[in-house]
């Protein structure tokens, strides 16, 4: 909630402000328009204690800035740090920092061109004095000023109705007596038609008398008044005086569109950054940055890829079909929604990105530097989260939750697949087929974090988590056999102790297992079965050992296991 003070002519923010605190917003305009109505000259608006703002504060910064120029009110703007970022990530800083040197042109003409070539229109009947006052204007230094003529006041209506705009008239010399229409009727036309009212007029008239001129000033509305006949260097003077006020007026209105047209560019900026959380929610934004060619996301279509080195994580909950029978749908979605959340946490922490859910499965990708080894970490503190979250489930009489995990990295295709009415974002490629393979693998030699060779070779060999030997797997669907690890932190505390103190047998007993050592063999994992009783991979590789002693293999065994199902 965002907290404010006021004084004469200053307005002093703390606190936090969002988009979303409606009512703090309207009371900061409000307290800015009661400011700006004060009799004080200036409006300060003073930041500095903000803690956080999203765009909203900036929004009402903008708001201030167009109120003071409207307003003819000097503004001041003192960010804090935070909104400082914002002003220097939206490009608008040079609104409110006069000192940027490399900033837009605001008011559109530079300071020394303010009078150059300023367009006049000499209105009288009298061809006399139309000719001394072009022959003044235009023996001006510098020769400042653009001269057309009107004979009288019709003609010089006439012509403004036809002008564009942008071609009108900054400064009108006006006589007073004219036939067919007189001076008093044009300023009046003038001051009343919106699209002419800020042309300035100086009436230039035989009529002297302080009445005359009160009447011209005042119920004419004209912006000065000189007598004929008329000093040359007052009647000058008069004249770049108006170009400075007409000027100024050009600024005051320039900036007001740049305020609305950067106020509008915020709020569409604002607006995309809420539709690209949205759509993060249901596409993992680091695909968005990958496909995103610059054109916006309204412009990504199915067909765009490329290809990479990645490392995929695939995670699959136990049972999960018996776990679900039976339970009401909510109660099984209330179920994933909170096993995901603290399986998101764990990639998030390791620079990993959810692809998608497969009903109870997840697919992760991994990418950049020391992606195999981000993997692995977060493949092990998905394991340690989840055990905590079951220490809260079992507080709530729920079931505990058990998960395999498979880990693989190679060469894959990330892009768009779909038609021109529906896609998705995924990864496609042999890699993907793989770490999906192994993650069913954790079942058949229960292990709770299976890795691929590939992905413990891409790890420094000083920062390898502790690991062994699972087996030679030829998986459905491939010739060559594949080397497959455990990772042995991902098991719970004490499994991972008795793993770790049997690593040196296990890595013997394996080598004998190899070599078809059979008797050697069953000695060996007995041993360690005995020594590490929760480790369940040895106990497979003992009953193995004693089924080959009994029953040895063909002699062109390779001791590899072919996977024939997924």
């Amino acid at each position: 909630m965002v907290q404010l003070a006021t004084a004469d002519g200053e307005i002093s923010l703390s606190g936090q402000l969002s988009v979303d605190d409606f009512e703090g917003l309207e009371t900061l305009r409000v307290a800015i328009d009661q400011q700006l109505s004060s009799d004080d000259g200036q409006l300060h608006l003073d930041c500095s204690a903000v803690e956080e703002s999203d765009l909203s504060l900036l929004q009402l910064v903008l708001y201030a800035q167009s109120a003071s120029i409207q307003q003819d009110k000097r503004f001041r703007f003192t960010p804090g740090e935070s909104i400082a970022a914002r002003i220097e990530e939206s490009g608008l800083g040079w609104l409110f920092d006069p000192q940027i040197k490399d900033k837009p042109p605001v008011w559109g003409v530079k300071e020394d061109e303010t009078l150059e070539r300023a367009r006049i229109l000499l209105v009288d009947d009298s061809r006399t004095v139309r000719y001394q006052v072009r022959k003044t204007l235009e023996e001006a230094p510098g020769n400042p000023f653009q001269v057309e003529e009107a004979n009288d006041g019709l003609e010089a209506m006439q012509r403004l109705i036809s002008l564009p705009s942008t071609a009108l008239p900054d400064v009108i010399v006006l006589d007073r007596n004219m036939p067919h229409m007189s001076g008093d009727e044009v300023a009046l036309l003038i001051k009343s038609d919106d699209r002419l009212n800020k042309i300035q007029i100086l009436m230039l008239t035989a009529q002297s008398s302080i009445d005359e001129m009160i009447k011209g000033l005042s119920h004419l509305q004209v912006d000065d008044y000189v007598s004929k006949p008329y000093h040359a260097g007052e009647f000058l003077a008069r004249i770049k005086a108006l170009l400075r006020i007409r000027q100024a007026e050009r600024q005051q209105r320039y900036a007001f569109e740049q305020l609305k047209a950067a106020r509008l560019e915020l709020a569409e900026t604002q607006a995309m950054a809420t539709m690209t959380r949205l759509f993060q929610k249901f596409v993992p934004g680091q695909f968005l940055e990958r496909m995103d060619n610059g054109e916006g996301l309204e412009q990504i279509k199915a067909g765009l890829a490329e290809g990479k080195e990645v490392t995929l994580l695939f995670s699959d909950i136990r049972s999960f079909t018996s776990l679900a029978e039976g339970r009401p749908p909510r109660e099984i979605f209330s179920m994933l929604n909170e096993y995901f959340d603290v399986m998101q946490n764990s990639l998030d922490q390791h620079s990993g990105f959810i692809d998608k859910f497969i009903g109870d499965a997840i697919m992760a990708i991994f990418d950049g530097e020391d992606q195999a080894l981000n993997a692995v970490k977060s493949a092990t503190q998905m394991h340690n989260d989840l055990r905590e979250l079951n220490e809260l489930r079992k507080s709530r009489q729920e079931v505990p939750l058990e998960i395999g995990i498979g880990v693989h990295s190679g060469y894959s295709i990330i892009g768009t697949l779909g038609s021109h009415s529906r896609m998705d974002f995924t990864v496609i490629g042999d890699t993907v087929n793989l770490a999906s393979r192994l993650e069913g693998l954790t079942k058949h030699y229960l292990c709770p974090l299976i890795i691929s060779r590939d992905t413990l070779l891409m790890i420094p060999f000083e920062q390898r988590p502790p690991h062994r030997l699972v087996d030679m797997v030829q998986v459905k669907g491939k010739e060559q056999p594949v080397a497959i690890y455990e990772a042995i932190d991902a098991s719970a505390e004490e499994v991972a102790a008795q793993k770790v103190s049997v690593l040196v047998a296990y890595e013997r007993a394996i080598s004998v297992y190899q070599e078809q050592a059979w008797s050697k063999a069953v000695d060996l994992f007995s041993q360690i079965v005995e020594q590490a009783p929760l480790d369940a991979l040895s106990k497979i590789y003992l009953d193995r050992a004693v089924y080959f002693l009994e029953n040895p293999p063909e002699e062109n065994w390779n001791g590899v296991f072919r996977m024939s199902s997924k």
